[in-house]
């Protein structure tokens, strides 16, 4: 046909509309369906400070070995749905400095409280926040002035990581998959005398790494959040130097082998996993193990932000509410005292703070409030981030609930308050089954109401469950 006659010149302009507008809409898929900022702040401590975790140490921490972190992730789709998520490298967040964070940041921003989710790593090898300005049992008054105004110090670094992040939001891409962690170890070893803090080779573990990528619109890599279930405890007691555990290095490896590359982490349902080996394996003090760890997970996740990875549409969708988790209602003096006379030091310590509730004649606590987020990324992704230290039995059982598929199930969010056990945990006993300390032990139908929450809030976001 001779596009130089009427007739061909009314099919060539048809075929070049067609032409045009299936470019322009070619184009349009390819636009960023997403806006994203990144900021950081480092909250390494100046000055020694008491350590998160290990009740052996009884000395401030004594010098440095690797800089600790606050870090945001300031999301907004293309319709404006907005979300930040932040990590940190502290051993827990706590609404005791995360809510004065969250005033200040919604005067600038106008987000709101459901569209902020904290996360921590669970570092043991960090600083211990503290805002309570009394000196108490195992504290010197130096020691809670150099802790309070380091935790004030740590609310200014988040909002201002925060609204950096809000700030400096720009046309982006997000995709998602999964790696693997071969070093992730269930803990909870059986032996004859109950089960201890050891290593079950053949327990449960959940060894996936997810991870979320950020790239420009030309797909260099902006970003990389990612995250395993495991406790970072590689270090023990022992150590007395601020570092980032194996999560630490591992970002530093991220960020070390791609410049430029924000590096963030999150920790999955590891209430019942260390890293394998550790500081006690092989009588080592941890340090060549924490290295390995980190390099072993930096590497993985390097390989997966070099992957075609699934893409993450829009729209985002937040919502948060508290799961009411049951404590035994029925603990009778007798029961407690049993536990309380028991060798195992940590159930026997909650225990007895439990007789002191009932010998000042008050009632025991009937629930724990346990804060949960759950963001939907169109059909292509759920994020479950939930409060506590839960056991690795959450993530199977809001598998179950949820469907398996296109679920991310990260913990240590929000308000780490303590060990949440499934059913399974709490009649097998063990350290993890000791409750919350001064508050309650928790009924075997705690899961089903943490469950039932974590559904309740998949529903009204979206998600379809299976």
């Amino acid at each position: 046909m001779n596009p130089c006659t009427p007739i061909g010149q009314r099919v060539f302009l048809g075929i070049a509309f067609l032409v045009c507008l299936l470019g322009f809409n070619i184009s349009a898929a390819d636009q960023a369906v997403w806006k994203v900022g990144l900021a950081s702040r480092n909250i390494t401590p100046t000055v020694g400070l008491k350590m998160y975790g290990y009740g052996s140490r009884t000395k401030p921490s004594e010098g440095v070995k690797c800089a600790i972190w606050v870090k945001a992730m300031a999301l907004e789709d293309a319709e404006g749905n907005q979300g930040v998520i932040v990590t940190t490298d502290l051993g827990a967040v706590w609404p005791s400095f995360t809510d004065p964070v969250v005033e200040r940041v919604q005067k600038v921003t106008g987000l709101r409280k459901d569209q902020i989710v904290f996360t921590s790593s669970h570092n043991h090898s960090g600083p211990l926040p503290r805002m309570d300005e009394s000196v108490s049992d195992g504290w010197t008054e130096e020691e809670v002035r150099n802790s309070v105004a380091y935790t004030h110090k740590v609310i200014d670094d988040f909002t201002a990581a925060v609204v950096e992040a809000w700030k400096a939001r720009k046309p982006a891409k997000l995709s998602w998959g999964m790696g693997f962690a071969p070093f992730v170890m269930n803990r909870r070893e059986f032996t004859e005398r109950g089960v201890i803090l050891g290593d079950q080779f053949s327990g449960p573990a959940d060894r996936s790494v997810p991870v979320l990528r950020v790239t420009d619109m030309k797909g260099k890599v902006r970003g990389m959040l990612f995250g395993t279930a495991c406790h970072n405890t590689t270090l023990g007691g022992k150590n007395m130097a601020i570092t980032g555990d194996f999560a630490g290095y591992a970002q530093k490896y991220i960020e070390d082998t791609m410049p430029g590359v924000q590096a963030m982490f999150i920790t999955g349902c590891a209430g019942d996993a260390n890293p394998y080996p550790r500081d006690r394996t092989e009588g080592t003090d941890g340090w060549d193990h924490v290295e390995a760890h980190g390099e072993t997970l930096g590497k993985e996740v390097c390989r997966l932000a070099a992957k075609e990875l699934v893409p993450v549409r829009g729209p985002l969708k937040t919502a948060a509410g508290v799961a009411e988790i049951p404590f035994q209602s029925k603990l009778s003096r007798e029961a407690l005292q049993t536990v309380a006379n028991g060798r195992q030091r940590s159930p026997a310590s909650n225990a007895k703070a439990l007789l002191r509730i009932l010998d000042r004649g008050e009632p025991l606590p009937l629930s724990q409030n346990a804060p949960v987020s759950v963001w939907q990324f169109g059909g292509d992704l759920t994020w479950v981030a939930l409060s506590g230290e839960v056991v690795v039995d959450y993530l199977y059982l809001i598998q179950n609930a949820l469907g398996p598929l296109k679920l991310w199930v990260s913990a240590y969010s929000h308000d780490v308050f303590g060990y949440v056990t499934s059913a399974k945990v709490q009649r097998e006993g063990g350290y993890e089954s000791k409750g919350i300390t001064g508050r309650g032990i928790f009924d075997l139908e705690a899961q089903d109401a943490y469950v039932e929450k974590v559904e309740e809030l998949a529903k009204k976001v979206g998600r379809e469950v299976e």
